[in-house]
């Protein structure tokens, strides 16, 4: 009897898998943990050296078009700096998400080796390097594009309402005299 059991129990999990479906409980939180971030392309910190030495990234710019006082020229080629990284990002992201939901998948049904591990998770440190890499390029790209005294100005605005939002912290909002970007707009 413990044999057909162990057969049952073995081809119900295969089912399962290939199924598609989580073979115990339901994920209690979300794998990865910055799931959402991934799929959005936001860039999530990921270039905070280049936003805090004076590359300002595109949709922080085009948030700001107005205060920066952008030409119709500035605005156009940062919104396709902006909408180019968006896209890749996107892609990348779906990706780093797929292999780090097989990795748990893994896990929680067992059916897993130390080199497969290994393996997702230096693909996983690639691509989560590459998408780094794409929104660092994305600041340098827009600040080749702005004049010294748009960079002065965008370092002013920034870190004023860094300092606004750290005695405020209100997640979501944009910051007062700050207007999110809306890719399909046309601010």
């Amino acid at each position: 009897m413990t044999d057909t059991m162990n057969t049952l129990r073995a081809t119900a999990l295969a089912l399962a898998l290939i199924l598609g479906a989580a073979p115990c409980a339901p994920l209690r939180a979300q794998i990865p943990g910055d799931r959402e971030a991934l799929l959005n392309g936001d860039g999530n910190g990921m270039a905070s050296y280049a936003e805090l030495n004076g590359y300002p990234g595109p949709k922080h710019v085009l948030d700001l078009a107005v205060k920066l006082a952008l030409t119709a020229m500035q605005r156009h080629d940062i919104r396709e700096i902006y909408n180019d990284m968006l896209t890749r990002a996107h892609v990348l992201g779906k990706m780093i998400v797929k292999v780090e939901q097989e990795l748990h998948y893994a896990f929680n049904s067992g059916m897993l080796s130390q080199e497969s591990v290994e393996e997702d998770a230096e693909s996983i440190g690639r691509m989560r390097g590459t998408l780094r890499g794409i929104h660092l390029a994305a600041h340098i790209k827009t600040r080749e594009l702005l004049t010294k005294k748009q960079i002065e100005s965008y370092i002013a605005i920034r870190k004023a309402l860094r300092e606004k939002e750290a005695g405020q912290d209100k997640p979501g909002a944009p910051p007062a005299g700050e207007h999110r970007y809306d890719p399909g707009g046309q601010r």
